[in-house]
C-alpha cells in the first residue's frame, strides 16, 4: 500500500477526499484543507461515515509499511 485516498460528493454538492493526512474540502465558497495527522481516525470517521476504529487501522498499517519501505531501501 503506498497511500490512502478517500472520495465522495460533498453534503452540498462538493467534494470530500482525504488523501493520506490531508482532508480536502470543495464547495461552491471555494476549497479548505486540513492536516489529519494528529486525530486522522476521529476526522475520517465524521468525513466519510467510517468507523474510527477501521480508519486508525488503516492509517497505522500504512506507517508500518512506509517505516518498512524505508528500512528496506535504507
Amino acid at each position: 500500500m503506498n497511500s490512502l485516498h478517500l472520495n465522495r460528493v460533498g453534503s452540498l454538492g462538493g467534494r470530500v477526499s482525504a488523501h493520506n493526512g490531508n482532508l480536502r474540502i470543495v464547495g461552491g465558497t471555494g476549497k479548505k484543507n486540513f492536516k489529519l495527522k494528529d486525530d486522522y481516525s476521529q476526522k475520517i470517521g465524521e468525513a466519510f461515515g467510517i468507523a474510527p476504529e477501521i480508519a486508525e487501522e488503516a492509517w497505522a498499517e500504512l506507517q508500518r509499511q512506509r517505516k518498512e519501505r524505508s528500512n528496506v531501501s535504507s
